[in-house]
């Protein structure tokens, strides 16, 4: 798997290891309204670019793992969440040109809404900030490892997760959603029972990269769809 934001690889050959888009997983429900709770600008014509891209000198980046909706697996650790971030704002820089784009510094104990984190984003001297919102759903089944002809089966467990992520671009001043874009992805990690070998990542860190790793296929995904319209503008 290519993991270009350096997250820490799970070796295929020894006690687990992470596969792409394979297994079956209930797609998340979408968080956005439910957090971030503002209006959204209607567009006037569908087929037209964003233009609010060529004004944008600052713009923050916030973002947050939610596990508050129905069948939720748990948050990306801070650690990870923060790789992903710069992740974004690298994208927004690269892509978009923008000037100044800065991370917000977020909380991921405390409730977050559109109108805190505009008014950090007034306190911060920002236009417009962007909010990744990442979220998924994890399912749990039993494996059968080897080929059915090889006496070296050893049962196991696969792990599917489905990674949503939801981007909303903020007009502070306004206090309205400009711009919205989402995408999903799929990331799978089979486990053996027994584990072989030392120095193997627990499970608890192994699912956590799991998570990073599918969200994160999700966050480009989205991305490449919200910073179409800045390249043209």
């Amino acid at each position: 798997m290519n993991l270009q934001c350096r997250l820490p690889r799970v070796s295929a050959g020894v006690f687990l290891f992470v596969l792409g888009l394979s297994g079956c997983v209930t797609s998340p429900v979408p968080r956005l309204s439910a957090v971030l709770e503002l209006p959204a600008a209607v567009p006037t014509n569908a087929s037209r670019q964003p233009d609010h891209w060529a004004k944008i000198q600052t713009l923050g980046v916030a973002t947050l793992s939610d596990a508050t909706g129905p069948h939720a697996a748990p948050v990306i650790s801070p650690a990870f969440l923060s790789r992903l971030t710069q992740r974004a704002k690298v994208n927004l820089e690269e892509q978009c040109s923008v000037p100044n784009v800065r991370i917000m510094s977020v909380s991921g104990t405390e409730p977050h809404t559109g109108s805190t984190l505009i008014q950090q984003a007034k306190h911060s001297g920002l236009e417009f900030f962007l909010l990744v919102l990442f979220s998924s759903t994890e399912v749990n089944r039993s494996a059968t490892f080897g080929e059915s002809r090889m006496m070296t089966q050893m049962p196991g467990t696969t792990t599917d997760n489905h990674a949503l992520v939801e981007l909303a671009l903020v007009d502070v001043a306004q206090g309205m959603i400009v711009q919205e874009a989402s995408a999903v992805a799929r990331e799978s990690m089979d486990r053996l029972q027994v584990p072989l070998g030392e120095k193997q990542p627990t499970l608890d860190e192994a699912l956590d990269i799991l998570r990073a790793n599918a969200g994160q296929q999700a966050l480009d995904k989205a991305l490449s769809t919200l910073t179409d319209g800045c390249r043209s503008a």
